[in-house]
């Protein structure tokens, strides 16, 4: 008779006593989300010695001994494969600055990159616990996405940070870079260090807010948001932005047409491993040789791409375990000095481990949250939409640089998906094997429509 009270219980929403359902349902929407996604968002910064602070690396520094210490104690629920693969990403980054840098320079640098690198992840994951507190983030990311679009308009019309020369006269604010016009407009930087930066952050909107249900409602809809998010990111007139959008695009455009077919996911991973082995087979060029020059905006920069992707491996190759720090890479001396693809610098400066173990955080948060059955159809849309954003960056990432707010921008986002992996029931959501399916009707709430790799349902 208890089991079936707390079977009814769970089939209402109600938490049977002394569960994990009670205590966590006491998870509430913090501030601190909304202060820190505004921190990402002042262009402003300040010294205390040598050692340059800005809005977002004060609140990361408050925040991130907490949420360190909840992480370890228990308290975010168990420790996920991506929470020790960042761990791991952060100490191997740590201990390659100290290997290939004077200590008195290697200390601030190591603690810089602690707090941007595993700091920033940590507030995604400690911060964001429950459908609640991802719908606040939601909110607090639309509502900067409306706050930004006419001031990027109006920069890529008139070449005017109005953000940027407003506070200049009171505070340290960055200078507004020098970049020649595109197709006869200005790149719209906003309140970012560069325009890359900024098509990054809008073009990393797209996806949530397509999917996101909090904004699907009349008269704007998910199509709508679509339309903005691809229009914010268009005024950077960045060849990263628009890859992020392609990315997107194709991934929504797949969900859509492919509902009904079976192992659909695989079968796009299939159908894009077959495009890069035609095109080895019948160009001239190699497969990242042909996508860069289509995914750069003139045949100059493609090519200097290419020449940093082959300048940029040779020196991986040469300090494959630490890399060279914040030395000067080899290159000829007529290329810039900017290394244009993320991934590559990660590697160039802290070595292939620290590579490998960035790249696995991610692999393991989709294979992980991608691998269960949900009967909550706000969380299946939630997953949808932070996988989507996630997959966009991604690949983004091989052709610009993240750096500063954008770089913890995107390791925040990578924390605030470990959430769906949690095991209680508090938000609506189940996780179910095999062994469970058998009791999974006690627990529908929702659509049980999923997408992304999760199994049994025929994706």
């Amino acid at each position: 008779m208890g089991n079936n009270q707390n079977e009814l219980g769970i089939k209402q929403g109600i938490a049977p006593r002394g569960s994990e359902l009670v205590k966590n349902s006491t998870v509430h929407p913090s501030p601190f989300i909304v202060i820190f996604l505004i921190s990402l968002a002042l262009p402003i910064s300040f010294f205390i010695g040598s050692i340059r602070l800005s809005p977002y690396r004060v609140v990361i520094i408050l925040l991130f001994i907490p949420g360190f210490l909840a992480l370890l104690s228990g308290k975010l629920g168990k420790i996920r494969a991506t929470d020790k693969c960042m761990m791991l990403f952060a100490a191997w980054g740590a201990i390659a600055l100290f290997v290939t840098t004077p200590f008195d320079s290697a200390v601030q640098a190591v603690g810089i990159f602690i707090i941007e690198s595993l700091g920033a992840y940590l507030i995604g994951r400690s911060l964001i616990r429950n459908e609640k507190t991802f719908q606040q983030f939601l909110r607090a990311i639309f509502i900067m996405l409306l706050v930004m679009l006419p001031l990027a308009l109006y920069e890529t019309i008139t070449d005017h940070p109005i953000v940027l020369d407003t506070i200049r006269p009171f505070f340290n604010v960055i200078p507004k870079g020098n970049q020649a016009p595109r197709f006869g407009l200005h790149r719209a930087q906003v309140v970012f260090e560069h325009p890359i930066l900024y098509g990054a952050f809008a073009s990393s909107l797209l996806g949530l807010m397509y999917y996101a249900k909090i904004v699907r409602s009349k008269p704007v809809g998910g199509i709508g948001w679509l339309v903005a998010a691809s229009f914010a990111s268009v005024l950077s007139l960045s060849s990263g932005a628009l890859a992020a959008l392609f990315v997107q695009y194709v991934l929504i455009g797949w969900d859509k047409i492919t509902k009904t077919i079976a192992y659909r996911w695989r079968i796009l991973s299939a159908l894009i491993v077959s495009v890069y082995l035609l095109i080895d087979l019948l160009s001239n060029r190699t497969p990242f040789h042909v996508i860069v020059t289509y995914l750069t905006f003139s045949t100059g920069s493609s090519y200097n791409r290419i020449l940093i992707w082959n300048y940029g491996t040779a020196e991986v190759w040469r300090h494959p375990f630490f890399g060279i720090g914040f030395a000067d890479w080899e290159h000829p001396s007529w290329m810039s000095s900017s290394m244009d693809n993320f991934w590559l610098v990660i590697a160039v400066r802290y070595g292939l481990p620290a590579f490998i173990l960035l790249a696995a955080a991610f692999i393991f948060l989709f294979r992980d949250v991608g691998r269960i059955k949900y009967t909550n159809n706000n969380i299946i849309k939630y997953r949808s939409g932070i996988f989507t954003s996630l997959a966009g960056l991604i690949i983004a990432g091989c052709t610009v640089d993240y750096w500063n707010a954008i770089y913890c921008w995107f390791l925040f986002l990578l924390g605030s998906g470990v959430w769906m992996l949690r095991d209680d029931f508090d938000d609506g959501m189940r996780r179910t094997s095999a062994s469970q399916d058998k009791h999974r009707a006690i627990y529908v709430v929702g659509n049980s429509d999923s997408t992304f790799y999760p199994r049994g349902h025929g994706n």
